[in-house]
């Protein structure tokens, strides 16, 4: 949980840099939509933990680990 905030910066950085031809709106709905992905990860993950799909301590940092890798490549990928 500590990541969070610094994984979704991470993800909503680039994004705030493509707002200006497609508008605030669709800037503050993307944003939305990602938050919910991830708090929604979260959850899914802890599951996969507890039936013993995947260990518990990877699956605690996995949801932290997938957005933090999308985040560096739109980091990545953005104009400067």
């Amino acid at each position: 949980m500590p990541l969070a905030a610094l994984v979704l910066a991470m993800i909503a950085v680039p994004f705030g840099f493509m707002v200006g031809s497609r508008g605030a709106m669709t800037g503050i709905g993307v944003s939305l939509v990602i938050a919910i992905a991830y708090r929604g990860t979260e959850p899914l993950f802890a599951k996969i933990g507890e039936a013993g799909l995947l260990d518990p301590a990877l699956a605690a940092w996995a949801p932290d680990a997938i957005f933090a890798l999308v985040g560096m490549y739109f980091l990545l990928r953005m104009r400067s």
